[in-house]
């Protein structure tokens, strides 16, 4: 087997040996088809199959401030954060949770915007401060 680079292609050929003087050229470039495209391993492994997911930013903040933001069902932090999730038509649950209170809205990730959830206390009771509904 004979190997050769030829104008930058690595060529192989299978063939006999010639004798010294009588050697034919290693490799004959076909001119009619043209080379394969030189293809950079590490930037095609590296390169994404499909476009970048656009994200939005969704601003969540809570009054009073402190709560725990959940988006989509997952913990986030602590409000006020930032948080990024892919931008779409579908609504997702944006929850602040504290004290034992809760509030939920559900909004639609089409842009960046912030959201601000209260979580209040109960106003009705038997007097004394009780936060019970009875």
């Amino acid at each position: 087997m004979l190997v050769a680079i030829v104008g930058g292609i690595l060529v192989a050929s299978r063939g006999q040996p010639s004798t010294v003087g009588t050697e034919e050229p290693a490799a004959a470039v076909d001119a009619a088809r043209p080379a394969p495209p030189v293809v950079d391993a590490a930037a095609q492994a590296s390169a994404p199959d499909a476009a970048p997911i656009r994200r939005v930013t969704i601003t969540v903040r809570s009054k009073p401030p402190g709560a725990e933001v959940i988006v989509g069902g997952v913990s986030r932090g602590i409000a006020p954060i930032d948080v990024e999730v892919p931008m779409g038509t579908a609504a997702i649950l944006v929850e602040v949770r504290r004290d034992g209170r809760s509030t939920q809205q559900q909004v639609v990730p089409d842009r960046d915007r912030t959201v601000t959830l209260a979580t209040r206390r109960s106003t009705t009771g038997t007097g004394g401060g009780s936060d019970l509904p009875f």
